[in-house]
């Protein structure tokens, strides 16, 4: 056999040709850092031994796709459409696509899968395959974004021996980024010319330079209704009080009635990112280094045009929402079954989006949320007895009230107990607290006297008990006390002396009484 040099990436090595030679590469591919580009290179082998052969490297898997083999610069795919679906990365594979882009012009491309099926990153060099720009979060989907160059290859692989399935879309923006200000293109903050307002346009007009950019008040512009109008662009001047935080840029719109796009500049009007999908949202994130920023948002075309909601989060600015998510302060549930089940005895209604709820505090969350409304007993503080409710005030003034409907919660039937204020007289000074009614009969027939029990000392007719919801025994004299209350047969045996016996106790002088009653002589 004879001596070749194999050629992977920048990285050189003596071999023989042989299937060894084509092991030996697919290993080097993935475990050997190529040049100084931190990217995996070319993913061919080239032997020369006076004559050149080249060795393709692919690792197909059952569920690769049509664009295979393109695993390398020389065989890297150039893609016919924006958005290309059903792409596959094989285990240890790694697909390879060239993107030409005129001079002066932006390349923005977006790598989406679902995470949790595989990892997937991205890697995107220029003509002299340096690295511009790589993706490698370990969330859905990947972003890259570069200019300046003419030629780039997008280079996507899983991450280990991850697979997955993707679609990759990408713009291509060919508007020079200096141009004459008469001319309307999202590359440039350059003052165009006045364009002239529509039907729709918003208050801010004309924002259509950086001169004229409107200074973004991150209280209040997320819930603003702005408007662009065809050929028309809005821009924005975002200052950051605390570098260093990772700022959220989002515009929401309906696609279907304008795509629009969004553009982030520095300070010094450089384009440092974008987002040029064909969804309902264009957003940017970035770490901020700087304290002025400007946003361009334009139509996709020039006939494009639409409403749109701006939101600006990680400013450190006073008055920015405490949290970036849009969604925060949600009640999110799956249906309207599952939000009747978190209201309880509440009124309460689903919406499919929260940005529909009337005077929505969530106008840019588009999640299900469950909306409880106020009941008639909410706020009340639910206590069995007056007892009770002076237990759980402790040392504080508190009030009792058998039906809160009386203080004051409309509707609502329950008990009620109210701690502080002024004390109103206790209801139920006065009371006999008994627990029970064999409990209020002995202590009444210990005095010779006959026993009611109420389970409600409100029930007892007393006026003064009218409010009070604890038990009561209330002892009434007994007309019939000192009689003996034996049967005649028993009175003759019980008194030997002689007897008086009478069937109705009141002939003794028991008035009100009418037992039986026995005299012994």
């Amino acid at each position: 056999m004879s001596t070749t040099t194999l050629s992977v990436g920048g990285c050189s090595y003596p071999m023989f040709i042989s299937l060894f030679a084509v092991l030996f590469v697919t290993q080097c591919m993935f475990y050997c850092e190529t040049n100084a580009t931190g990217l995996k290179s070319d993913i061919s082998a080239t032997a020369t031994a006076g004559a050149s052969t080249t060795v393709p490297i692919t690792d197909g898997c059952s569920a690769d796709d049509m664009y295979e083999p393109n695993d390398g610069f020389a065989s890297a795919t150039v893609l016919e459409t924006m958005t290309t679906s059903d792409l596959f990365i094989c285990p240890s594979n790694e697909d390879v696509f060239h993107f030409t882009v005129c001079e002066g012009g932006t390349l923005s491309i977006n790598v989406l899968f679902q995470h949790q099926q595989g990892d997937l990153d991205c890697n995107l060099l220029d003509s002299t395959l340096a690295s511009v720009a790589q993706g490698t979060s370990s969330t859905d989907n990947e972003h890259v974004f570069a200019s300046g160059d003419i030629s780039y290859y997008l280079v996507v692989f899983g991450y280990g021996s991850d697979s997955n399935s993707y679609t990759l879309q990408y713009n291509v923006n060919c508007n020079p980024t200096t141009i004459a200000p008469t001319t309307i293109a999202p590359t440039t903050l350059a003052p165009p010319t006045t364009t002239p307002p529509c039907a729709g346009d918003d208050d801010f007009e004309q924002n259509d330079s950086a001169g004229s950019a409107t200074i973004v008040d991150v209280s209040t512009i997320s819930t603003s209704k702005l408007f662009l109008c065809p050929g028309d662009k809005d821009v924005f001047k975002i200052s950051v009080c605390n570098p260093g935080k990772k700022m959220d840029v989002t515009i929401n719109f309906v696609n279907q009635d304008g795509n629009l796009d969004l553009y982030l500049y520095n300070s010094n009007l450089d384009i440092i990112d974008s987002s040029t999908s064909e969804a309902d949202k264009e957003e940017v994130s970035m770490k901020t280094t700087l304290n002025t920023y400007y946003v361009n948002v334009v139509g996709s075309s020039v006939i494009m045009a639409g409403a749109y909601t701006l939101r600006v989060c990680g400013t450190g600015c006073n008055g920015e929402p405490t949290s970036c998510d849009p969604c925060d302060g949600t009640a999110s549930v799956k249906n309207a079954k599952k939000c009747k089940q978190y209201c309880g005895s509440d009124p309460h209604k689903f919406y499919g989006d929260a940005s529909t709820i009337p005077n929505s505090p969530f106008p840019n969350c588009h999640e299900n949320h469950c909306q409880c409304y106020p009941g008639p007993c909410d706020g009340i503080v639910e206590k069995k007895s007056s007892r009770a409710c002076k237990k759980y005030c402790g040392t504080s003034n508190y009030v009792f009230f058998p039906h809160a409907v009386d203080a004051g919660f409309r509707g609502c039937s329950k008990k009620h107990c109210e701690c502080g204020g002024t004390p109103a007289p206790n209801p139920c000074v006065g009371t006999t607290f008994k627990k029970k009614a064999s409990q209020c009969r002995s202590y009444c027939h210990s005095s010779n006297q006959d026993s009611i029990f109420y389970t409600h000392a409100s029930d007892s007719g007393i006026l003064q008990f009218q409010n009070c919801d604890e038990k009561h025994c209330e002892c009434v004299s007994d007309p019939c006390a000192g009689t003996v209350s034996w049967s005649e047969r028993k009175c003759k045996k019980k008194c030997p002396n002689g007897y008086t016996f009478y069937n109705d106790a009141e002939q003794a002088g028991f008035t009100g009484c009418h037992k039986s009653h026995c005299d012994c002589m």
